[in-house]
């Protein structure tokens, strides 16, 4: 009669499995923390020696801020614009005095990605070292969680920057930019656990599941698989906009046009560190590229509000904001935009939800190792529901999130504002897209098995 394992045993195989993922948890931060470290390097190379080593270390410590949505905080507590207002306005009796504080939260998706990623590595090979049923494989990929987001909590806490904000005889104030503490701790947090989990559960071995499991890590791989396709098509439909149309709207969005090199490397260096920033949000570009292409809106809302990229609503001009003279004889700034109907053309964005979903489905229902038509469809299905709950959380983190309070003269103001994919519809329609071509993306893919089995019997009969 065979012993099983003791539970001394077990015990000391889960300390140390909890001890790897402690150190790869570590180990992502440091990997994250050190492309902060050389997007601030890369901005004190272009700044002509303006910006201070220090300077620069605590600015690539904020960066993980941009990182993650994390509100980076700022405040102006001494500002002086009376000679950069008088020479905009002439004669104004504007207030030149005061101070401002503000919020900006943002997510550089590229680098976001990238470090969920290597936490789902880390969850996964966490999880491997230890085995154990999905339960306990789940929980141990989660325990990269801690030692990936308490230390930039800690940075949050600890580091600030300083910088002078004098320009010329223009304007002069000085800037203080922090991490906002609670959100600095909760979601590097959340996207840890949520990708170490991921990665603990879809480290069993297919053939050592449950099918209850194997339907599940399908419908996961599969809703994963959705986003990346249509996340990847809709930027490469953005691409080829920019392309066909080299002096519309998108050509200054993607580096595929003659005006975008142009623009953008007018100044080589300065251009290098604006295109690597850039490359950081193109996953952006897709996202909100992606919720019109399904049927839903981008836009604003909070103290300005309203959609500005739809089909049924769509930018055919729009005017930057260019000071130009008056009637008075003094300065006006015009700005605006005009709206009307997608051209026919963009219409065909609607294939990048439908190939998404339904190639989804079939990598889902093939990960499952779904064998049954019905079983299939279901799992495909069931991939449309992950891709809609990762459309909405992709889609608030793509977003940018404003809010500001200014004080000049006892003149004030105080606003939010909050620009990108309108999250709740847009998860809704990617409920929709993903449920039902991703139920025909897993119900092809039984076909194309007995498609397969049937060759295979013919070559073998033969």
């Amino acid at each position: 009669m065979t012993a099983g394992p003791s539970p001394a045993r077990g015990d000391a195989r889960a300390a140390a499995g909890l001890r790897t993922a402690a150190l790869l948890g570590a180990g992502c931060f440091a990997i994250i923390a050190l492309l902060g470290q050389g997007a601030a390097f890369a901005l004190r190379l272009v700044s002509s020696g303006r910006l201070s080593p220090d300077a620069s270390a605590r600015l690539g410590w904020l960066y993980l801020g941009a990182f993650h949505h994390i509100p980076i905080v700022v405040d102006l507590p001494k500002l002086d614009v009376g000679r950069l207002t008088g020479g905009v306005v002439p004669g104004s009796t504007l207030p030149t005095t005061g101070s401002a504080s503000g919020e900006l939260g943002v997510a550089m998706l590229l680098v976001t990605g990238l470090a969920a990623w290597l936490l789902f590595l880390a969850g996964r090979r966490a999880a491997s070292a230890v085995g154990g049923g999905p339960f306990a494989r789940t929980l141990l990929g989660a325990a990269v969680a801690p030692t990936y987001a308490l230390p930039i909590f800690a940075l949050s806490v600890l580091i600030r920057l300083h910088a002078d904000l004098t320009f010329g005889t223009l304007a002069s104030g000085s800037l203080d930019a922090r991490l906002s503490p609670v959100p600095a701790l909760v979601l590097p947090f959340l996207l840890a656990a949520i990708a170490g989990a991921a990665g603990g559960f879809l480290s069993m071995p297919a053939q050592n599941a449950s099918a209850r499991a194997r339907r599940t890590m399908g419908a996961l791989a599969g809703g994963w698989r959705m986003l990346l396709l249509a996340i990847g098509l809709s930027f490469a439909g953005l691409f080829v906009a920019g392309a066909v149309q080299p002096e519309g709207p998108a050509a200054a969005l993607t580096p595929s046009t003659a005006t975008y090199f142009r623009d953008v490397f007018d100044r080589p260096l300065f251009g290098l560190a604006l295109f690597a920033h850039h490359l950081t949000v193109m996953p952006n570009e897709g996202l909100w590229t992606l919720v019109p292409a399904m049927g839903g809106c981008d836009g604003a809302s909070g103290s300005v509000s309203g959609a500005f990229l739809c089909y049924w609503r769509f930018p055919d001009a729009v005017t930057l904001p260019v000071p130009g003279p008056s009637d008075g004889g003094s300065t006006s700034v015009s700005a605006g935009a005009r709206f009307g109907s997608a051209p026919m053309p963009y219409l065909a964005f609607l294939i990048v939800p439908a190939a998404a979903a339904y190639w989804g489905g079939r990598h889902g229902a093939s990960r499952a190792r779904a064998s049954a038509r019905r079983e299939a469809t279901a799992v495909g299905g069931a991939a449309g529901t992950v891709f809609a709950g990762l459309v909405g959380a992709v889609g608030f983190l793509s977003s940018v999130s404003v809010t500001y309070a200014a004080d000049f003269q006892g003149s004030g103001s105080v606003g939010s504002i909050r620009a990108g994919p309108l999250v709740l519809s847009g998860a809704a329609l990617a409920l929709a897209w993903g449920t039902v071509f991703g139920s025909l993306g897993g119900r092809a893919s039984t076909r194309s098995a007995d498609a397969e089995s049937v060759r295979s019997g013919s070559v073998n009969g033969s």
